[in-house]
């Protein structure tokens, strides 16, 4: 049989061991809290670094997509003049290399116009 004293040590040690148990909870819980705060700035501050990325890719996107643009409207307006002058002087066109390379780099032109135009909606 455990004596009054014995009884009040074990019922001491017994509150000690649960307020440190829990105050063990509330230290994890606060490193737990530490590692949001931290992830979260981190997070954050590669979320800014990326809208202003994309911001400024926005900005070069609407430039090359106007000059793409243009190059595609005045190119292919310029090509066909050229064409249609040629043949009035009665020169063979396919015989200009010229002539084949501006043509093809048109279709790429159009790609990159078309895409950019997606990015930038």
């Amino acid at each position: 049989m455990k004596t009054t004293k014995e009884l009040i040590i074990a019922d001491i040690t017994a509150k000690v061991e649960a307020k440190l148990a829990s105050q063990k909870v509330e230290l994890a819980s606060i490193n737990d809290l530490k590692k949001i705060i931290e992830n979260g700035k981190s997070i954050y501050k590669k979320g800014v670094q990326f809208v202003d990325k994309r911001d400024a890719l926005k900005k070069e996107a609407i430039t090359v997509n106007g000059y793409a643009k243009g190059l595609l409207s005045g190119g292919q307006k310029l090509i066909n003049e050229f064409i249609s002058s040629a043949k009035e002087l009665g020169i063979n066109v396919n015989q200009i290399k010229e002539v084949q390379e501006a043509i093809d780099i048109l279709g790429p032109l159009d790609t990159i116009e078309k895409q950019t135009s997606a990015f930038i909606k």
